[in-house]
């Protein structure tokens, strides 16, 4: 009876065998087709890579000098782009302390000079040579005069006719004239870019350091910012003034205090004032800020 249970389970596993066949034969017949269709095109993919084989060998031969040239350049190149970077790196607090230093003596940074410039005029103070920084900086803002006219009158139309009458004064050796208007249009254009006064302090600091044009600067930015945000002799107390006479202050200027600050130099340090505002706030400014009309 066992042995008849086997025949029986073979019998119908047989079947089931010969009828997934049936089923599965069009299929089988299909890929078959399928296959002896392809083969013609793999065949010649094949042999096309065979044939190609020996050309990107020999590329490969010929670019292999000229990958071990590249290879050779950036190993050269690495330290030097290293050296840059680093450089680069270090150049906004490098120009925070040179620019400092120009401003302790009541000078600005004019984006007409490179950076060899702003930092040879820098070593001049820093070392001593204080007569030879500030002839080199009235040599300078003198032989622009005209430049800077034009450039102020372009982008300052509604203060054109007071900027060339002051320009015109200093060009004429009128500082009396020229410095109180130099002072007073770098204050109108600081509220005009980024409507706070240039001169105004806050618990002793610069009120422009809390400017939001200011405060979210790029590193590179603040550091030519730098100056406007600390106190120098441009915004000294009168009391802050008593160790440093010989430097230009606007308050003594403007409230008739000084009767001595006619001079040359402090023509010259009031145009050099004039011409980094209107530069390194234009610089900043936002998009949805108003432009030198917005007043």
């Amino acid at each position: 009876m066992q042995s008849d249970g086997l025949e029986q389970f073979r019998r119908q596993v047989a079947a089931a065998a010969e009828s997934a066949s049936r089923i599965l034969k069009p299929f089988y017949e299909q890929q078959d087709r399928l296959i002896a269709q392809l083969k013609p095109a793999l065949d010649a993919q094949r042999r096309l890579a065979e044939a190609a084989r020996p050309a990107v060998q020999r590329m490969a031969e010929a670019m292999a000098p000229i990958a071990r040239q590249v290879q050779q350049m950036q190993d050269v190149l690495a330290p030097v782009l290293e050296k840059l970077q680093r450089a680069f790196q270090e150049l906004p607090e490098k120009q925070r302390r040179a620019l400092k230093m120009l401003a302790e003596d009541g000078w600005y940074f004019d984006p007409d000079w490179d950076f060899a410039q702003l930092f040879s005029v820098a070593r001049q103070i820093g070392t001593g040579d204080i007569d030879e920084a500030r002839e080199a900086f009235c040599l300078h803002f003198e032989s622009r005069a005209p430049e800077i006219e034009t450039e102020l009158a372009e982008r300052f139309p509604q203060r054109e006719g007071i900027i060339v009458a002051a320009l015109r004064a200093h060009q004429k050796e009128e500082y009396a004239l020229s410095v109180p208007v130099f002072l007073a249009q770098a204050d109108g254009i600081c509220a005009d870019l980024v409507g706070v006064q240039l001169y105004s302090r806050r618990d002793g600091a610069p009120q422009i350091a809390s400017c939001p044009h200011i405060k979210n600067a790029s590193p590179f930015e603040a550091s030519l910012l730098y100056p406007l945000t600390i106190p120098t002799p441009i915004t000294a107390s009168k009391g802050e003034r008593a160790a440093s006479t010989d430097l230009l202050s606007r308050h003594a200027v403007l409230h008739g205090e000084s009767t001595t600050y006619d001079t040359r130099v402090n023509s010259n340090r009031a145009l050099s004032l004039l011409v980094y505002v209107a530069w390194v706030l234009e610089m900043v400014q936002e998009p949805d800020v108003g432009g030198p009309d917005a007043r």
